[in-house]
């Protein structure tokens, strides 16, 4: 179908992991995961990195060359109202190439909200993840959003999200811009501090 993204596609812009959102209440986050991989061989189920963790992870087989290493895409199916992710009204859905994807000021409010989780996380493999994959994606975010002319004011984003989800943001950005004040610019910018 023309303009529909593959997998293959997603998992190499996401390079390592990808997030799908569902917006369905019918099936919890193991059967969907069961679901995706009896209907399809290309995608399969890992033991996650930590040890307790009674969840595997999904993941893609992405193509590779004759000699080359198997390479995969961990996929991390997550439910609207899980971590915090708020329901997004279907208008102010965005999409990729026909694919419908999550909007921008969402996507850092996650972002900055995996890093300040990893943050006061005491495994140590999760903490080198925030400082080598977090940052340097929030980084990018944040540009991408200034680029584009993007608004992280309150103005407007408490028209269609909720107010907690909107104040605990803007306090992640304020901590990240005090961690790393090189990004102050940026947050003033896109109205995410004064």
């Amino acid at each position: 179908m023309q303009g529909v993204v593959s997998f293959d596609e997603l998992c190499n812009i996401a390079k390592k992991d990808l997030v799908v959102v569902v917006a369905s209440e019918e099936h919890k986050q193991e059967q969907l995961k069961e679901i995706v991989t009896e209907s399809d061989p290309e995608f399969y189920l890992i033991a996650r990195k930590d040890p307790r963790a009674g969840h595997k992870a999904l993941c893609y087989k992405l193509p590779h060359r004759s000699g080359e290493r198997k390479r995969g895409c961990e996929i991390h199916v997550l439910a609207t109202g899980m971590l915090n992710i708020p329901e997004v009204p279907k208008d102010r859905v965005e999409t990729l190439r026909g694919m419908p994807v999550m909007p921008l000021p969402i996507l850092m409010f996650m972002k900055l909200q995996t890093w300040s989780d990893r943050r006061v996380s005491v495994q140590s493999y999760m903490k080198s993840r925030q400082h080598d994959e977090d940052v340097k994606d929030i980084r990018e975010l944040l540009a991408i959003i200034r680029g584009r002319g993007g608004d992280l004011s309150t103005k407007g984003l408490l028209e269609w999200l909720p107010l907690t989800a909107v104040y605990a943001a803007l306090g992640r950005m304020t901590e990240f811009a005090h961690n790393f004040p090189d990004t102050e610019t940026n947050w003033r910018v896109v109205g995410a501090m004064k």
